[in-house]
């Protein structure tokens, strides 16, 4: 605000200097002169203003020990077989975007999505025939289809809980 304010003043001084000399000389070379110095004025305060919040512009990325604390976070759960190209940085004051692509562990995701179906049942009513195995497969591939999106939707609320700034969690 006080550059604002200060460059605000110096703007309207040199406009007045330069008005008030082209009515004492009787030249418009003074009008001239004052535009183009505050034109100057101008672009300075606007590099300045750049310079000074480029990282609310452009997005900071976040610390080192964010993002490794997210890293640990993900590598704890079971579901997470590996972490690759993790992105995170501050939109604003306290916002921050984290996107990651997780390599799942597909037996556990699996596993999970078993435990929420009876397996014997499904055995004794699809085990007849190889049109009731391939049906049983399909619907079986949309369950863990289902579980995979539901183990994303866990670990986006742990990172949000663990992380409040970050409101935007995507991963891939």
């Amino acid at each position: 605000r006080r550059v604002h304010g200060g460059a605000a003043v110096f703007g309207l001084a040199i406009a007045g200097t330069s008005v008030a000399l082209c009515q004492f000389t009787d030249s418009h070379v003074w009008d001239a002169i004052g535009c183009i110095a505050v034109g100057i004025l101008l672009g300075v305060v606007a590099i300045f203003l750049i310079r000074k919040n480029r990282d609310l512009l452009v997005g900071r990325g976040v610390d080192l020990n964010q993002r490794l604390r997210f890293i640990q976070l993900m590598q704890q759960d079971a579901v997470v077989r590996q972490v690759l190209d993790v992105k995170a940085e501050n939109l604003g004051v306290g916002v921050m975007r984290i996107k990651a692509e997780i390599n799942f562990d597909g037996k556990v995701v699996s596993e999970r999505c078993l435990s929420r179906m009876d397996v014997n049942k499904l055995w004794n009513e699809h085990a007849q025939s190889p049109e009731a195995l391939r049906e049983f497969l399909i619907v079986y591939g949309d369950k863990v289809i289902d579980q995979l999106g539901d183990e994303v939707d866990r670990l986006e609320k742990g990172i949000m809980k663990e992380f409040p700034e970050a409101q935007h969690v995507d991963l891939e």
